[in-house]
């Protein structure tokens, strides 16, 4: 399973009582099969029991996040239940939100919005820019990390914009790459359970999440491969 996020920060004025309301878009390159769609947003405002948010998909589609009355979710994570459609949308196109405050007195700011896809499929994998990848490693071995080997192999237009994490079922984070590199154009590494001492004797059992952030505009590569061996004690 392969988690492709996508983020948008842009601080936009929502306007008082108006219908029109603010719009704003998110274009992507990649072309990943939609398995689960979630929009998460970042908002300042005052009555945010007030808004109408709806996203549209590139093809057209639409679908009410929240309107007004509706109680916010935790974290403002909405779930999307109609636009996935059923494993066949694609991620590439663009993406619009749109926020329509209906009440009145109140105001406020959108800050930011992501798109977070649960897609299918296998490397090569495209690192789109100013993204993040997460490719999940389900473990159910249930007893204590021995062992771990991890290895895999980068080509990006600039090494130097990537940060790459391994991270545990239980949220432990190792940085193996944090924007190093300047101009270089590949990056092949291998770790042993040396260099990922921090999770010997953790709980292997659960998803583990190879984590890729392009953090700078302008440069785009790809995952060639990865491959994660996890040895348990017996």
């Amino acid at each position: 399973m392969l988690h492709f996020i996508k983020t948008r920060k842009k601080q936009i004025p929502i306007p008082d009582n108006d219908l029109i309301g603010i719009r704003d878009q998110v274009a992507i390159v990649s072309d990943f099969k939609v398995q689960e769609l979630y929009v998460i947003l970042e908002l300042d405002h005052s009555c945010p029991e007030d808004l109408n948010i709806i996203l549209v998909s590139p093809e057209g589609y639409k679908e009410t996040l929240s309107s007004p009355g509706r109680p916010m979710p935790d974290a403002m994570r909405f779930k999307c239940r109609k636009i996935p459609g059923n494993g066949t949308m694609s991620t590439r196109g663009n993406w619009n939100l749109q926020i329509i405050d209906a009440g009145i007195n109140d105001t406020g700011r959108l800050l930011s919005w992501r798109l977070e896809f649960k897609c299918s499929g296998k490397p090569p994998f495209p690192i789109e820019d100013l993204s993040r990848l997460e490719l999940l490693f389900p473990c159910k071995k249930k007893a204590s990390v021995r062992a771990l080997k991890l290895q895999f192999e980068i080509e990006h237009q600039h090494i130097g914009d990537l940060s790459i994490s391994l991270v545990s079922p239980g949220g432990i984070e190792n940085l193996l790459h944090d924007r190093t590199g300047l101009d270089a154009t590949k990056l092949s590494k291998q770790f042993n359970t040396y260099e990922l001492s921090e999770f010997k004797g953790q709980e292997a059992a659960g998803n583990w999440r190879f984590c890729i952030t392009d953090a700078l505009k302008g440069d785009t590569g790809i995952l060639k491969s990865v491959d994660l061996e996890i040895d348990v004690f017996l």
